[in-house]
């Protein structure tokens, strides 16, 4: 991602937008040797003010999280994806 460190080139950015668009979660996943996604313990909670996003609560300071946010506002350009979550949530495991 730009403006970040160290370069990942093997990690998937996947944003999880609240029903209202206003909020979200940045998640980072991985792939193990079997091929399996592996979420990156990190996240960033995104806040959108306007048509600008701010992110925070992750790892890294204001830099980070500036780059985290015009990431993320540069994703708005892009249609989304809409997903419903089904199954059973007790299933759900922590790595």
């Amino acid at each position: 991602m730009p403006g970040t460190s160290p370069p990942t080139p093997n990690v998937i950015n996947l944003v999880m937008y609240s029903a209202d668009a206003q909020q979200g979660r940045l998640f980072m996943v991985t792939r193990d040797k079997d091929g399996h996604l592996q979420v990156v313990i990190n996240r960033y909670d995104l806040t959108r003010k306007g048509d600008s996003w701010i992110a925070d609560e992750g790892n890294g300071g204001l830099a980070t999280f500036r780059a985290i946010a015009r990431y993320v506002e540069k994703l708005t350009e892009v249609p989304a994806e809409r997903l419903t979550a089904n199954g059973d949530p007790s299933a759900c495991k922590a790595g």
